[in-house]
Parts: C-alpha cells; sequence; structure tokens
C-alpha cells in the first residue's frame, strides 16, 4: 500500500500531466517523469517484471557470444591452412596395402603447371627418436615447406637443397621438443632417429598450437615435430602434397586441373583425398550461420517470457489503476494520451531490463572463457540484436494493456 504522500505525489504528477498533454496534444517529457513516479512507486513489482527481460537479454547475448567464439576459432584454423593452397593426401585405408601418390605425380604436376608458386612433399617417417617421455612426429619435406609456413627460428637454420642434394643427416627440432631435450637439443647436437645419428641444425621458435575440435580440419602441432630433409626415389611414395598458388581466386580450377591429372595417372583416383581450405571456410561459415540462428532462436524464447510476465504485470496495473484512468480522462486526457502513457511504462520496463542483461550478459561471456576455456567474443550485432528484440517483445507486450486501459469507459472507471 502506498503512503498518503506517496498517493497525493502521484495524483499530482498526472493531473499535472493530463492537463500539458492535453495543451500541447503531443508526447513531452511528463509522459516519462509520471512513468517513472509510477513504476517507482510499485519497485518490488517492476524489479520482478525486468528480470524476466534482463535473463532474456543475457541468455540471448551469452549464447551468440558462444557461437560467435566458435565460429572465428574455426575460421582461425582454416585460415592456418592458407587460403592459397590445397592439400592432396593418401586416405588411410588405400595405402596401407598400396601406396598410391608418388614422387612422379608431384613432378608430372610441376611440369605440367609451372607457375604453382610451391608444389611441397610431405612423407612420414615411422621411426622413434630417443626423447624421453614424448613421440614426436617425423616430417621428410623440402625446403619450401618452411617457406610456405613462414617459420621462425629461435636458432640454427630450416633445410636447404644442399641438404636435400647430398642427402645429409641433419634435422630440425620442434621447441618442445628443444625444450625436453634440454642441453642436447642444442645446435651441432646429435640425435638418433630410426638408428642413424642426425645432427641437430635448427630449433623452431614456439607456435602455441591449439587442438581442433573440428575433425575435418587437421592442424599439426609444429612443436612437437622433427624435421628431416626428404629423400626419394622417382617411384617413391609420398603421404602428402602441397599446392600452393599465388591467388585465392584460381584455387578450385587449379584444383580441377590436378584432379585430371592425377585420373589420369592413376586407376585408384577414389583413394586421394582433396582439401581445399577455401571450401571449408565456406562450408564452415554456412554451418555457423545456422548454428547461431538456432542459439539466438532459443535464447528469445526466454525473452519472450520476460515479455509476458510484463504483460501480465501491465495488465493488473490497468485493473488497479482505473480510477486514475478515469481521473486523467475526466480532466481532458485522450485516448492517444492513456495509450502513451502506458506503453512508455512498459518500453522503461523492457529497456531497462535490457540494457541490465547487456551488462551481465557480457560478464557472462567473459565469466565462461575463464571458467570453461570456450572462446567467447561479443559482437555489436549481438548487442544490437538484443537491444532490438527487447524493444519489440516490449511493444509487443506493452500494445495490449495499453490499448485496453485507452478503450476503458471513464465513467465506469471513475465508478471503480
Amino acid at each position: 500500500m502506498l503512503s498518503k504522500f506517496g498517493k497525493k505525489s502521484i495524483q499530482k504528477s498526472l493531473i499535472f500531466s493530463s492537463k500539458a498533454n492535453c495543451a500541447r496534444g503531443l508526447f513531452n517529457k511528463s509522459y516519462f517523469f509520471a512513468s517513472c513516479k509510477l513504476l517507482f512507486a510499485h519497485r518490488l513489482r517492476s524489479l520482478l517484471s525486468t528480470l524476466g527481460v534482463m535473463f532474456g537479454v543475457v541468455a540471448v547475448v551469452s549464447m551468440l557470444s558462444i557461437g560467435e567464439g566458435a565460429r572465428q576459432e574455426i575460421l582461425d584454423q582454416i585460415k592456418a591452412l592458407g587460403m592459397c593452397n590445397f592439400f592432396i593426401k593418401n586416405n588411410t585405408q588405400a595405402t596401407e596395402s598400396k601406396p598410391s601418390l608418388t614422387w612422379m605425380d608431384a613432378e608430372l604436376i610441376k611440369s605440367q603447371l609451372p607457375d604453382l608458386k610451391h608444389l611441397v612433399p610431405i612423407k612420414m617417417i615411422k621411426a622413434n627418436a630417443s626423447i624421453p617421455m614424448m613421440t614426436p612426429e617425423i616430417i621428410a619435406t623440402t625446403p619450401a615447406f618452411g617457406q610456405l609456413k613462414e617459420f621462425r627460428l629461435a636458432a640454427g637454420r630450416f633445410i636447404s637443397d644442399l641438404d636435400q642434394t647430398q642427402r645429409r643427416a641433419v634435422c630440425i627440432l620442434g621447441y618442445e621438443i628443444f625444450q625436453t631435450l634440454g642441453v642436447k637439443g642444442g645446435i651441432g647436437k646429435t640425435l638418433n632417429i630410426g638408428g642413424q645419428m642426425h645432427e641437430i641444425i635448427g630449433v623452431l621458435q614456439p607456435m602455441h598450437w591449439k587442438k581442433s575440435n573440428n575433425h575435418t580440419i587437421f592442424t599439426r602441432n609444429f612443436d612437437q615435430v622433427i624435421f628431416l630433409p626428404i629423400h626419394l626415389r622417382i617411384n617413391e611414395y609420398i603421404d602428402e602434397l602441397i599446392v600452393n598458388i599465388s591467388s585465392p581466386h584460381s584455387i578450385h580450377s587449379i584444383a580441377n586441373i590436378v584432379k585430371n591429372i592425377l585420373k589420369k595417372s592413376h586407376r585408384n583416383f577414389e583413394s586421394f583425398q582433396f582439401i581445399i581450405p577455401q571450401e571449408l571456410l565456406e562450408q564452415a561459415e554456412y554451418t555457423q550461420k545456422t548454428f547461431n540462428v538456432i542459439l539466438g532462436a532459443i535464447a528469445a524464447v526466454s525473452l519472450l517470457v520476460g515479455g509476458i510476465g510484463i504483460m501480465n504485470m501491465m495488465l493488473a496495473n490497468i485493473s488497479e489503476r482505473q480510477s486514475e484512468i478515469g481521473i486523467r480522462r475526466a480532466l481532458g486526457a485522450n485516448r492517444k494520451n492513456i495509450l502513451l502513457q502506458f506503453l512508455i511504462e512498459t518500453m522503461i520496463l523492457t529497456l531497462t531490463g535490457a540494457i541490465f542483461g547487456l551488462i551481465v550478459g557480457i560478464g557472462c561471456s567473459f565469466f565462461i572463457n575463464w571458467i570453461a576455456g570456450w572462446r567467447t567474443v561479443v559482437t555489436f550485432d549481438s548487442i544490437l540484436l538484443s537491444l532490438s528484440m527487447s524493444a519489440l517483445v516490449g511493444l509487443a507486450s506493452g500494445l495490449y494493456p495499453a490499448y485496453r486501459a485507452a478503450k476503458m469507459n471513464p465513467i465506469h472507471a471513475l465508478k471503480s
């Protein structure tokens, strides 16, 4: 129940609002101040009504930030593969019994496409290295691989053409392997790989690798890789071939040419796997957009529930404030004034809840990143979407109660 002083102050504000609006006939500041006084008079009820909208906005902002974070993480991993590259791999099932991709294929592709920027063969070496508590990946490749990946070295150098042509027993270590070996992993030291001693000529700088949660995207942890110069005979098989071109715009046409070359030289063409990062990027963007729409729709349901709560409160307010509506109509307020008054009250409740929801939602996004380790990104679009959805829900939930108040018979309202 309101005190006598509170009732008198609200009645004065309503009378002033009605007279002023009647004189002007348009919206002015008195609507806003009168609405604020009335809502403040029912502080607990107003607070509970705004909580529904606030939690709805928190859900929208948090879920969209999770979706956007996942999208950017996948895009970063795909871009790390190189938008000017595509990969040709042997399917594991096809190559266990009979390897299909050979160094001859690389030479054939190079002869028919001489303008390629880089053509990098990769062969996985199945051998043990004398490194305690670690099973590194051992890769034999050419100097072009270092240029393609733009490796930075903490010490020494990468593989050279002389290392390859003179078949030198040298190796380059990933940073974690170097740290594990300690003094034994320094430049000029030797490392036993598959029973043969290799001289350490370089150490890569730390790459800070992150494991991909997407099974279609394979990224190597170069901190745990040992590189050797590749020594191949013309018919010797390779595990992977990286094709690097100058412009990403021609990636599809060159990939099709390479496919046709391999189709002519191999009967078991199905054993090859073509990975084009540009295609993966397009697929990932489409999938993530769909995922974000689903997340936004789920979160919007909670915002809608908050709007229903506000509508319920406004309908209860109208029932309690029938005499107020009658007095205002008697003082000269028309239906438009009554409609605007209740609509503004609804919008104040909704937007107040939305603003607090944005603050809490952004805080929740950082909290999720800190606790779960998930990447979260709050974008301007998600903030704009939350505010616009809140305004729309507020308008929709306040329209019927405001219309009902405006249509009320002033004589019946005064009698009540």
